[in-house]
């Protein structure tokens, strides 16, 4: 498995064989709140809102029934794209159709403890990555790189849909948000108010490698 770190010092897969990079984990609060600290963007106020909908969770208090909310949750599609944008380099909200393809090539490739070790040992990642891939590793023990990047038992995912619209895939915990939806064959999940902020909505990024497939 091959991987880089984004200006945030967060982990990307490069998935040559299908021509993508994504992100290893749903963008964290931790990786988000990068963006907050810029000038211009989301102010406090903003912000102390979300976290209403989907509270801070540090890794020290996380525990294998409650660590979802590490995670940035509760924003709509636009705003993903305004961070996606920040992140720059081409990143943005991947298509339903490479959701899939991205969670079937993951989840057929079994995770080997040389390929974790280097991932625990990239000197280009954040530290605050860094420990939650560790906790990840320590506590849910996956078997699979799509459980590793919690493409199992994480969030629903923002997916880009036909005529500009958006729909989520994940198979998220019972124990966290009961969902009933195979991303190998269903169609993406549509919140039931599109105006409202749902705490289990969270989203990863996804884009191009160069002298890859063209849309």
């Amino acid at each position: 498995m091959q991987w880089f770190c984004d200006r945030t010092g967060y982990p990307v897969l490069a998935l040559r064989e299908i021509g993508l990079a994504v992100h290893l984990l749903p963008v964290a609060k931790r990786q988000f709140e990068c963006f907050l600290a810029e000038p211009g963007s989301y102010g406090d106020g903003w912000y102390e809102s979300l976290l209403e909908v989907s509270p801070r969770l540090a890794v020290s208090a996380a525990t294998p029934a409650a660590y979802e909310m590490l995670f940035a949750s509760g924003l709509f599609p636009r705003e993903a794209q305004e961070f996606a944008r920040w992140l720059g380099d081409g990143f943005e909200l991947p298509r339903a159709e490479d959701w899939r393809e991205i969670y079937q090539a993951l989840d057929q490739e079994r995770i080997e403890q040389a390929n974790v070790d280097a991932l625990l040992n990239d000197a280009g990642m954040r530290v605050a990555a860094r420990t939650t891939l560790d906790w990840i590793v320590r506590n849910l023990r996956p078997q699979t790189w799509a459980e590793f990047a919690l493409m199992r038992g994480g969030l629903l995912e923002w997916v880009r849909v036909e005529h500009g619209s958006f729909g989520a895939f994940g198979m998220p915990r019972n124990e966290f948000q009961v969902v009933i939806v195979n991303p190998g064959h269903d169609a993406p999940v549509r919140p039931v108010y599109e105006s409202r902020r749902y705490g289990y909505f969270g989203f990863r990024l996804t884009r191009a490698l160069p002298d890859s497939r063209s849309d």
